[in-house]
């Protein structure tokens, strides 16, 4: 008889540990995504932020009705100057570029290096994903430790 995958005790036990505290790390990120992309969205470096939170957002009224208890932990923005990209990168401290986005801390990537880095180059613009576009995946970090880490990155 086969009755699917099983799990060893090992991970049960972590999944268990986590999901009781799965919602209270998920408002947080929540709570520190919604002022992040304020933030940015308000920055001279910044040319747009992409967050279903932000009353200005294409699809704000729909995510408003379809998310009622917060508008997620990631948000993409896009530099005005691209060519700034890499040194941004570097510069910041507590945010870290990773290749994988989740976790409660707060890591960033730059779509067009990792996810999206085999499409053609003019296959990802026209989607819109230049080299200046990075998503961030908001950690439960005191949010304005993440804006400091931002603030001045973003000089």
């Amino acid at each position: 008889m086969n009755f699917g995958g099983n799990l060893n005790a090992l991970d049960c036990y972590l999944i268990e540990r986590s999901l009781k505290t799965l919602a209270i790390r998920v408002n947080q990120q929540n709570a520190n995504a919604i002022k992040i992309a304020k933030f940015l969205s308000a920055h001279h470096s910044i040319g747009k932020v992409f967050y279903p939170g932000l009353k200005e957002h294409l699809n704000h009224n729909i995510a408003a009705k379809q998310m009622n208890n917060g508008f997620g932990g990631i948000l993409s923005f896009q530099l005005k100057d691209q060519n700034k990209t890499d040194s941004f990168l570097n510069d910041l401290r507590l945010i870290k570029p990773s290749l994988s986005l989740g976790g409660v801390e707060s890591i960033i990537c730059q779509p067009s290096k990792t996810s999206h880095s085999k499409m053609a180059e003019s296959e990802r613009l026209k989607l819109g994903i230049t080299d200046g576009l990075l998503r961030l995946s908001v950690g439960i970090e005191n949010v304005n430790d993440i804006i400091e880490d931002l603030r001045i990155t973003l000089v």
